[in-house]
């Protein structure tokens, strides 16, 4: 309970949606331009993987730091009408471990969350695969 009242609070002060001017060439670079711009946007370690909706949209799970902690986040990355790709929303998943194997945190157009139970993913899901981790983080569109 208490890890979550702390994930509550970094979501609370960090906000979930990324409103900016920052377009690049690349989803990549869209993300890390956002690092780089954004005073309390969470220090990238590492981006694990990602995944296609559309040649429009593209999610990326990637760790970051928040406080001295590493935390998983999920992206939401568009291409705008030019052509540019920008970061229009990114969330704090949190990060599984033995007291949190569950957690899941949402905006107005996704929810994410991750888990290590296959048997609980739903046919509307959209699955990321974890690199050398039990869990997987699921998205779930909202129209």
């Amino acid at each position: 309970m208490r890890y979550c009242l702390i994930l509550f609070f970094c979501l609370f002060l960090m906000g979930c949606t990324v409103t900016n001017n920052a377009i690049a060439d690349t989803p990549e670079e869209a993300l890390r331009l956002i690092e780089s711009k954004e005073q309390d946007y969470p220090k990238i370690l590492s981006l694990i993987n990602s995944i296609e909706i559309s040649d429009k949209q593209v999610f990326y799970v990637y760790e970051g730091e928040v406080n001295s902690n590493k935390e998983w986040f999920v992206a939401n990355i568009e291409k705008n009408d030019d052509s540019k790709w920008f970061v229009r929303e990114s969330i704090n998943i949190g990060m599984p471990n033995s007291e949190n194997e569950k957690y899941a945190a949402g905006t107005n157009s996704f929810t994410a969350g991750f888990s290590s139970d296959l048997q609980e993913i739903k046919d509307d899901w959209k699955v990321v695969n974890i690199p050398s981790h039990n869990y997987f983080v699921w998205i779930e569109l909202h129209d």
